[in-house]
């Protein structure tokens, strides 16, 4: 398919009309991505709701003021497509903030105009809700699904993404209704995101983005993962201020302009010959640990071969017993002496760490 319009921007009109439920779009900053989801937001039938979601309540909050929404730059360019619109707080519901459409007051004054026509949220107040009905919300926009490397994470992110979308799904696929459809959108951090792993689908990505392409397509999952290419946009936003300035910041430029991931991504990951490696460890059902025959480096797969003499569990006693028992492998990947046959081995394993 085609992922630009004729302008450079992303076709994101194209993007959210693909027959998946799950859709996620990773891309460099700027291209347009949640220009043009808001857009398809405010083009939704009417009596379809939205639900605007952010990862944390400090980001909800702050796109929740009307002059700070997103919503904004649409309605300024297009103005005769677009009615002004109000966001503020739901009365007594402190986990949700409405958009309305706007009119004017007796004090001329721009006043919320009716129903909301859809709500602002964040995924840690959401997935903390029970029992709430949402099912007027039709289309979930989830952005900035991605936390950037300085962000604090969120404890069992992926799952908790999950559980708000069952939540606002409720049952309504037993009843006949279409799927809630939720859409994500993330710069190109990297592959290391929670919801990837939590739908079992990071190996799949890794092989996808690895051999050039820019579309991953689970048709018995429903999920559709764009990765924008370099978009004609990018082009002309590197000679701009920002970018003249922060050329020599190769992961920055690598993120904002290639939309490619930093190389901090596949850094350690390249395949080893395992015939010259002994199986150490296993680390939960999924990766083994190897250490080379006759040098101090290490291997991690998610290939077995022999047993290991180690086996260490997922939870918390399991993990520091393993950093307590292999402190030469700690060492060795101190020192760069260690690799992973794949992203998803060093993910895995970065993780429970």
């Amino acid at each position: 398919m085609n992922l630009f319009l004729d302008n450079g921007y992303a076709d994101m009109a194209g993007i959210m009309a693909l027959p998946y439920p799950f859709i996620f779009v990773i891309g460099g900053r700027g291209t347009g991505k949640s220009y043009g989801a808001m857009a398809q937001l405010m083009d939704m039938p009417a009596g379809e709701k939205f639900l605007l979601m952010r990862r944390t309540g400090e980001e909800a909050d702050a796109i929740s003021y009307t002059d700070l929404s997103p919503f904004m730059p649409v309605i300024n360019d297009n103005p005769e497509r677009y009615p002004a619109i109000v966001c503020g707080p739901l009365p007594h519901v402190k986990a949700l903030a409405g958009v309305w459409h706007g009119e004017k007051n007796d004090k001329g004054e721009l006043a919320p105009a009716g129903e909301p026509i859809g709500y602002i949220s964040a995924l840690v107040r959401i997935y903390k809700i029970r029992g709430f009905y949402m099912e007027d919300v039709k289309t979930l926009l989830y952005d900035e699904f991605q936390p950037e490397k300085h962000v604090k994470r969120i404890r069992n992110e992926g799952e908790s993404f999950l559980n708000s979308v069952e939540t606002i799904s409720r049952n309504r696929e037993l009843r006949g209704e279409r799927p809630l459809k939720s859409v994500c959108l993330s710069n190109s951090e990297s592959l290391a995101c929670p919801i990837f792993q939590s739908l079992g689908i990071i190996s799949d990505l890794d092989r996808t983005f690895t051999k050039g392409k820019h579309e991953y397509i689970n048709q018995e999952k429903g999920v559709a993962v764009i990765k924008l290419p370099p978009s004609p946009i990018s082009e002309r936003k590197a000679s701009t201020a920002l970018y003249r300035a922060a050329r020599d910041s190769d992961d920055f430029i690598t993120m904002s302009l290639k939309n490619d991931f930093d190389r901090q991504t596949w850094l350690y990951v390249d395949q080893a010959p395992l015939n010259e490696y002994r199986i150490v460890a296993a680390v939960g059902e999924e990766v083994y640990i190897y250490r080379h025959k006759s040098e101090a480096r290490y291997y991690v797969t998610r290939h077995q071969s022999g047993p290991p003499k180690y086996r260490y569990n997922t939870d918390e006693m399991s993990i520091k017993r393993l950093k307590r028992e292999q402190k030469r492998f700690f060492e060795a990947w101190l020192r760069g002496n260690i690799r992973f046959s794949d992203y998803y081995s060093k993910y895995y394993l970065t993780s429970l760490l």
